[in-house]
Order: structure tokens, then C-alpha cells, then sequence
């Protein structure tokens, strides 16, 4: 009886160790052949695809690229409120981009008191956007000349707002 405990705990064991072995080796093989994520497109040089904007009109047009769902996007909130009275005294357009509708991410910049008029919805690939949120100045050739993303630490904040305030990009 003690014979057949034995083997069947070394019996036991042993499955134990190859479904563990068989589990490992199934995540390091899908960790492997996972598709890697594509390199962020460089947005600096590049034409934001936004239809019906005549960048020519303007010296600078900022765009924002941001999403509902984004907690940077809500935490950037005061800097963005800054943004918009900077832009508005300098007669600088501002286009928020977002993935969800208009009227959700109208709701939303409500409940954040950000006034940005110009909202459109559109993929952020069609900006060359892979994350929020980004801002860009985009200039009347309708090229990005700058551009930042995520959340902007105090000197990067004063830094944009300088650079809108300035006649050069």
C-alpha cells in the first residue's frame, strides 16, 4: 500500500511539474511571436489629415489630441485653460481631435470648463497620434513644427505657452 502512495505521489509530481512546464513555455512562445507595437511615427515634419482647416490662415494652428478616457487628457485640465486664453488673445485656432464623438467630448471638456469651439473626431492615426494626449503647433503650411506628448511638466507648459506667444513656431 505504501508502495503504490509513493508512486503515485512521484506520479502525481511529475504532472505537476510538465502542465506548470507546458503553461510556462506557452506564455514565453506568445510573449515571443506577440506583435510588437509599431515605433511612434515622429510628429515633428509631418500633415495632420484634418479636413476643412485652411492652415494657410493662420501662422499657428494648435491641435489637441485627446480622449474621454485619458487621465493625463483631465489632469492637463488647468494647463489647457491656460492654452486657451493664450491662444484666443493671440488669434491662435485650437482643434480638439478626440476618438469619441463630438458630443461626448463636447460633455466632457464642459465638465472640465475648457470653451474649445473646434472639435472633431477623428482616429488619432490620421494625425499620426499614438497616445494622449499630444499636442502639436502646426504651422500655415499645415506641417507640425512642434509638438508634446503626455503631461507636460511646469517648464514644458510654460514653454509652449511661450512659443505661442512668440512669431516663430
Amino acid at each position: 500500500m505504501r508502495n503504490i502512495k509513493s508512486k503515485l505521489d512521484i506520479a502525481s509530481n511529475i504532472s505537476v511539474i510538465l502542465v506548470c512546464t507546458v503553461f510556462i513555455s506557452g506564455i514565453v512562445i506568445n510573449k515571443i511571436r506577440a506583435p510588437r507595437r509599431p515605433e511612434p511615427v515622429p510628429l515633428l515634419g509631418t500633415r495632420p489629415q484634418i479636413s476643412d482647416v485652411k492652415w494657410e490662415e493662420s501662422g499657428k494652428t494648435v491641435v489637441l489630441a485627446l480622449s474621454t478616457t485619458c487621465g493625463y487628457c483631465a489632469a492637463s485640465a488647468k494647463f489647457y485653460s491656460r492654452l486657451l486664453v493664450t491662444t484666443t488673445r493671440v488669434h491662435i485656432p485650437v482643434i480638439g481631435v478626440f476618438p469619441q464623438s463630438v458630443d461626448e467630448s463636447r460633455r466632457y471638456l464642459q465638465a472640465l470648463e475648457l470653451p474649445l469651439k473646434d472639435i472633431r473626431q477623428l482616429p488619432g492615426q490620421s494625425i499620426h497620434v499614438t497616445g494622449t494626449p499630444t499636442l502639436m503647433i502646426v504651422d500655415s503650411r499645415g506641417i507640425v513644427t512642434d509638438a508634446g506628448v503626455g503631461l507636460l511638466s511646469p517648464s514644458g507648459e510654460s514653454e509652449v505657452l511661450s512659443k505661442l506667444n512668440s512669431k516663430g513656431a
